[in-house]
């Protein structure tokens, strides 16, 4: 499954560069598709699976482990190409940069540590999980409305601060949704998971992302079209995403006490905070 997932990428990189039409491109792809068909025929005929399907049987689990697939991508996507934006074009310095993207970090932190907790003991899984969801949408369709002449307050910083509180509403969210409802053996499965899924959500997300911005700067000779189109792009997945989660996720999904959300035995894992949106 990881060399699927490696071929996969590759392929779609390779196609950014050389074309899609290219023999290695073809090849990356074709063995993408053969590797990781294989990996579910083998999980289905193995006595000791790695994967047992049967985790994937309840339709809200599917759903909230795309959900993650597609959080992963705007996630990767929106720090990759705000951080271009913010060096090639408004001239700030890696430092800057850095300093710049602080506000997402600490929003993060701030409204998963603070305010979903609160949330969750309140409200559904998924009418928490639709919030975050639209905020990152939010945010997504602000930074693409950047333009060459733009400035950091008023047209990054908002947009960082929306989707960062998406984030943060998110991901834990989705946490408790994939691990729910599972037998206890099978927690560590469930938490992997969640983890592969936002892991290889980044990693194939961002190389669509970058093919297609890298093809619309191409066009227009701006790198500010490119980025402006990523960003259109990661408004439609969190699009994508609240529609998935909005049909297949139940609104009977119980609510979570904020202690519940402390690794147990018996429990879902903790939470993931700022300090896993931190791991790019």
């Amino acid at each position: 499954m990881t060399t699927g997932v490696a071929a996969l990428i590759f392929g779609l990189s390779s196609g950014q560069q050389h074309g899609f039409t290219a023999p290695a491109t073809l090849v990356a792809l074709a063995l993408a598709v053969l590797l990781t068909t294989g990996f579910v025929f083998a999980e289905e005929r193995s006595a000791a699976p790695m994967l047992p399907l049967s985790i994937l049987a309840e339709p809200a689990r599917r759903a909230a482990i795309a959900a993650m697939l597609l959080i992963g991508a705007i996630l990767a996507g929106y720090v990759y190409f705000a951080s271009l934006y913010l060096q090639k074009v408004l001239g700030f310095s890696p430092v800057a940069t850095g300093l710049a993207l602080v506000p997402s970090t600490v929003t993060v932190v701030l409204v998963s540590t603070l305010g979903t907790r609160r949330l969750l003991a309140r409200f559904s899984t998924k009418a928490v999980l639709l919030a975050g969801l639209a905020c990152m949408g939010a945010g997504q369709l602000w930074l693409a409305q950047i333009t060459a002449g733009a400035g950091y307050p008023e047209a990054v910083l908002p947009g960082l601060v929306l989707t960062a509180a998406g984030v943060g509403l998110a991901l834990p969210t989705a946490s408790i949704a994939i691990t729910s409802g599972v037998r206890v053996g099978d927690q560590g499965l469930a938490g992997a998971l969640f983890t592969t899924s936002q892991q290889t959500g980044a990693a194939v997300g961002l190389a669509i992302l970058a093919t297609a911005a890298a093809t619309a700067s191409g066009h227009s000779g701006s790198l500010v079209d490119g980025y402006r189109l990523s960003f259109l792009i990661a408004t439609g997945l969190a699009v994508l995403a609240s529609i998935i989660v909005a049909l297949q996720l139940s609104s009977r999904s119980h609510r979570v006490e904020p202690e519940h959300q402390q690794t147990g035995p018996d429990g879902p894992p903790a939470a993931p905070t700022g300090a896993q949106f931190g791991k790019r």
